[in-house]
């Protein structure tokens, strides 16, 4: 399941390109595995404010199961700042406590270049 949202991650990465800054895409799956919603959040260079609540209230408006989380790094570097690792535990923790999961947050570069918190074990 996780390759298919890689893949509608890099799809959207591309269209980040087009922007100098870090852009969020955060989808809401169901229990069937299909998107029920959307969240596209843009930040500045190295920075995006992520409204907590507001994505507390779309699982629970959504009935979301899942929580699927990516991010571009403008500069290309795909490796996680502390930040990024913060702001996933932060997501991760909203996401348990209406009774969702996040699943996984993707961080591309340029290119095609994906880091993902799921396969190296950060999530």
């Amino acid at each position: 399941m996780n390759g298919h949202w890689r893949r509608l991650g890099e799809r959207d990465r591309q269209k980040a390109d087009a922007w100098q800054r870090e852009m969020c895409w955060l989808w809401f799956v169901g229990h069937d595995h299909q998107v029920l919603g959307s969240l596209i959040l843009r930040g500045g260079m190295s920075t995006i404010a992520l409204p907590l609540g507001s994505i507390a209230r779309a699982l629970v408006r959504l009935n979301a199961a899942y929580l699927f989380m990516a991010h571009s790094h403008p500069s290309g570097d795909m490796r996680p700042s502390d930040q990024d690792v913060a702001a996933t535990r932060q997501i991760w923790r909203t996401a348990r406590a209406v009774g969702a999961s996040l699943q996984d947050h993707y961080i591309f570069g340029h290119h095609s270049d994906c880091f993902s918190f799921r396969e190296l074990g950060l999530l």
